[in-house]
């Protein structure tokens, strides 16, 4: 995998961040699952967390994924992610760059 291929995942996330902002749940599984899975650290964790608002932690979380180069592997561990907490419609967003292509998933 090159350099640009590694930053296309966190470019898609920067694209959108204003809608996903308005679509994640962070607050129900999915912090713990992304650390769990290597998409964010600790840190990143707390700094999320410490946001007053859900707006704001997504704010944060948002932040974080689209200015760190996610790896080919963390993009489809946090698309897992969105999948485990219930948030198939937020990955499905993701994977279709905001409408933008077809790569949709289903449930079930």
């Amino acid at each position: 995998m090159t350099v640009v291929d590694l930053s296309v995942y966190s470019l898609r996330i920067g694209r959108h961040k204003k809608r996903l902002s308005e679509m994640i749940q962070p607050d129900f599984g999915l912090l713990p699952q992304l650390l769990s899975n290597d998409v964010i650290t600790d840190r990143d964790r707390e700094h999320i967390r410490a946001g007053e608002s859900v707006y704001d932690r997504n704010d944060r979380l948002l932040h974080c994924l689209s200015t760190s180069s996610l790896s080919a592997a963390q993009y489809q561990q946090l698309l897992s992610a969105l999948e485990h907490t219930g948030q198939l419609h937020v990955a499905n967003f993701i994977r279709a760059d905001g409408g933008l292509s077809e790569k949709l998933a289903t449930s079930g």
